[in-house]
């Protein structure tokens, strides 16, 4: 972070930079803990520092935390995924002809016709 803030060609005013630093988890210390807490009042999880008017920032993550979050932003895609699985399941359709299906939908573009 401080090469990248220190290089006049990577600080242009439209430029916004985040840093992660993601481990097993954070040591013992309670020094990190202490500045997430510090840093809870800008609103962000995990944020440790904030520079330049935010645009420049810092956030340190366990894996776990990262595979959480992964989980509840795509949790509803996946549930809409199941429940389409299932209706093709209960349709009692075989893969082929749910594929046959699909091909002739009439949603789908005619090819183009070319007129000369």
């Amino acid at each position: 972070m401080s090469v990248i803030s220190s290089q006049p060609e990577f600080n242009a005013p439209n430029m916004e930079w985040k840093f992660y630093l993601i481990g097993n988890k954070f040591d013992t210390s309670g020094f990190i803990e202490s500045q997430i807490e510090t840093n809870r009042t800008h609103g962000e999880t995990s944020l440790v520092m904030s520079k330049d008017s935010g645009r420049i920032k810092f956030y340190i993550k366990t894996w776990k935390e990262v595979f959480n979050e992964f989980e509840l932003k795509h949790d509803f895609l996946n549930k809409k995924l199941m429940l389409e699985r299932d209706k093709l399941i209960a349709s009692g359709n075989s893969a082929d002809e749910i594929v046959k299906r699909v091909i002739q939908n009439s949603a789908i573009s005619p090819p183009e016709i070319n007129m000369k």
